[in-house]
C-alpha cells in the first residue's frame, strides 16, 4: 500500500501546480511588435489527466476590435512530460526548428536547450522541475462564429511557473503576427490561491488517494527558496530557478462520496445564441444528476462527475420560463412544468444523448444521439483527452430549417421542434413495437432516411444500431449543444 501511496504522491506532486477550475487572468499581445495592442484574456482550467499529460479549458477574450461581444473558445492541451508529449510538436504545421524558435522566448527552458535539441527532451526528468511546459490547441469557438474575424488555426507554446502560478505563453500561426505573447496570472477564482513566496493547495476531493477500499486525504504545503538568499539557500537549490520544497500530510482513510473517485466527467457546453435548460433522466434506479435540470447560458459550461454504470439520457429545452418556485413551462422538452426535472422525462419532439457508462471491470462507455423522439436542437458528443474505439455522436445540423409540414412543432410562427414519424403517427409500425418490435419487420420509413441524410451519426429510428451507437473508453466527454458544423 505503502508504494501505492507513493506513486500517486508524485503525481499529486505535479498536480499541485495546475488545479480543475483554477482561473488565471492578463492579456495577449496581438502584435510583436506594438506592445501597446493587447487583448485583456480569461482562462479557466475545466479538465486536467496528468496520467495522459492532457488538460482542457476555456479562454475568453475581451474588448477584441472585431467583435461586439467576449470571445470565448475551448482548447485542449498537452503537457510535455516527456512520456505522452516531448518538446516537439509534430502537428499543427510545426516543424522542430519552430518548437525550438518558440520554446527559446522562455528562459526557464534554457537549461534544457542541449537534451531538447538532441531527442526532444525524452530523456530528460522534469518531475521535479519548477516550471510546466504546454502546448494548448483551440478547438472552436464556444458563442461565437467562425465568421467573427479571428482565427484559431494555430496554437499557443505554454510555461507555467510552480512558484508564482504565473504563465506565459507565445502563439503559433504561420498566417498571423509572430510570437504574439499570452501573459497570466493565477486568479482568486479557482482552486488555488497563490502569493509571493509560498502557496497552499486546497485539497478537496481532486486530492484523495485509494488503495484498495481506503481512502486518504492529502493536503500540501509549497514553499519556494530564492537562490539568491544565502549560501545554504544556494546549495539547496542546485538549478538556476527557485527551488520547490513540499511538505505533505495524509491523513485517513476517508470515507469518499460514492461515484466520486471512479466515475467520468462529463462537460456540458452551450453553444447555441440562447439561452437553454439542459433535462438529464438517470435510468432505473440510477442517481438524478443535478436534480434533473437547470439553466444554461449562451456560452456557458458545466462539469457534472458521473459515477460509475450511470446510464441515462440528456436533452435541451428551449425558451423556459419559470417562477421563483421552479414552476413554468419550456417550449420543447418539457418536464412536468418543473426546472428540475426530478426523474421525469422531456416531452417529446427533443434530440436526447442517451449514455451507459463502464466502470473498472466493464470499462466500455456506450452513448448516442437520438431523433426517435424527434429533433429540438443540435447536439453532439465527443470523448476529450484520447480514448480507444471512439467517434462522435451528433446533429450538428438544424433539422427544424427542413423539417416536413407535416412534422413540425411551432411556437408562434417559429418552427422549434420536429417530430419523428413515430410521434406523429403513433403506430406500432413507426414506433417498432408490438409485432413490429424486430429489426426484420420495422424499417426506417421516408422520414427517418431524411433524418439520416441530414444527420448520418444520430439514431434516425429505433434499430438504428449499427451506424449510430458508440462505444469508448475515455475519462471525459464532451456534450455541446448547438455544435460548430
Amino acid at each position: 500500500m505503502v508504494v501505492q501511496l507513493v506513486k500517486q504522491v508524485r503525481s499529486v506532486i505535479i498536480s499541485h501546480c495546475i488545479a480543475l477550475f483554477q482561473a488565471f487572468s492578463g492579456t495577449q499581445n496581438v502584435s510583436s511588435q506594438q506592445k501597446d495592442e493587447a487583448w485583456r484574456v480569461n482562462v479557466r482550467i475545466q479538465g486536467c489527466d496528468l496520467d495522459h499529460g492532457y488538460l482542457c479549458g476555456t479562454m475568453e477574450a475581451l474588448n477584441v476590435p472585431m467583435a461586439d461581444t467576449p470571445v470565448v473558445t475551448f482548447w485542449e492541451g498537452e503537457i510535455v512530460d516527456t512520456k505522452n508529449y516531448t518538446f516537439f510538436t509534430g502537428k499543427w504545421g510545426a516543424t522542430s526548428e519552430d518548437d525550438i524558435k518558440h520554446w527559446t522566448k522562455f528562459p526557464s527552458f534554457s537549461p534544457l536547450l542541449s537534451q531538447v535539441e538532441v531527442d526532444g527532451g525524452k530523456s530528460l526528468n522534469l518531475s521535479n522541475y519548477p516550471y510546466i511546459f504546454m502546448r494548448w490547441k483551440e478547438q472552436y469557438f464556444v458563442n461565437v462564429g467562425t465568421d467573427c474575424g479571428l482565427t484559431i488555426a494555430g496554437f499557443y507554446y505554454v510555461c507555467f511557473s510552480c512558484s508564482d502560478g504565473s504563465i506565459n505563453g507565445f502563439y503559433y500561426d504561420p498566417n498571423s503576427s509572430p510570437f504574439q505573447k499570452l501573459e497570466l496570472k493565477s486568479t482568486n477564482e479557482g482552486r488555488l490561491g497563490f502569493s509571493f513566496s509560498s502557496y497552499e493547495l486546497h485539497c478537496p476531493s481532486d486530492c484523495l488517494l485509494s488503495s484498495g477500499r481506503e481512502v486518504f486525504s492529502i493536503h500540501i504545503r509549497a514553499f519556494t527558496i530564492d537562490r539568491g538568499s544565502d549560501m545554504e539557500q544556494r546549495k539547496l537549490a542546485t538549478g538556476a530557478h527557485p527551488a520547490i520544497y513540499l511538505v505533505i500530510v495524509v491523513e485517513g482513510p476517508v470515507l469518499l462520496p460514492p461515484g466520486r473517485l471512479d466515475g467520468t466527467q462529463v462537460i456540458l457546453v452551450n453553444n447555441c445564441e440562447e439561452s437553454i435548460w439542459p433535462g438529464i433522466l438517470g435510468g432505473a434506479g440510477q442517481t438524478t444528476l443535478k436534480d434533473g435540470g437547470f439553466h444554461l447560458n449562451s456560452g456557458e459550461e458545466i462539469v457534472l462527475d458521473v459515477p460509475d454504470k450511470w446510464s441515462g439520457r440528456i436533452w435541451g429545452r428551449q425558451n423556459c420560463h419559470f417562477d421563483g418556485n421552479g414552476k413554468g413551462k419550456c417550449d420543447t422538452g418539457n418536464c412536468g412544468g418543473q426546472l428540475q426535472c426530478r426523474g421525469l422525462g422531456g416531452e417529446p419532439p427533443a434530440t436526447v444523448v442517451e449514455m451507459t457508462l463502464g466502470s473498472s471491470t466493464s470499462p466500455l462507455h456506450f452513448y448516442d444521439v437520438s431523433l426517435v423522439d424527434g429533433f429540438n436542437l443540435p447536439v453532439s458528443m465527443k470523448p476529450v483527452g484520447g480514448g480507444v474505439g471512439c467517434g462522435i455522436a451528433q446533429c450538428e445540423v438544424d433539422l427544424n430549417i427542413c423539417c416536413p409540414s407535416a412534422l413540425e412543432v411551432k411556437s408562434g410562427d417559429k418552427v422549434v421542434g420536429c417530430k419523428s414519424a413515430c410521434l406523429a403517427l403513433q403506430s406500432p409500425k413507426y414506433c417498432c413495437t408490438g409485432q413490429y418490435a424486430d429489426p426484420k419487420t420495422c424499417k426506417p420509413t421516408v422520414f427517418a432516411h431524411l433524418f439520416k441524410a441530414i444527420c448520418p451519426k444520430a439514431y434516425s429510428y429505433a434499430f438504428d444500431d449499427s451506424s449510430s451507437l458508440y462505444t469508448c473508453r475515455a475519462p471525459r466527454y464532451l456534450v455541446t449543444f448547438c455544435p460548430p458544423k
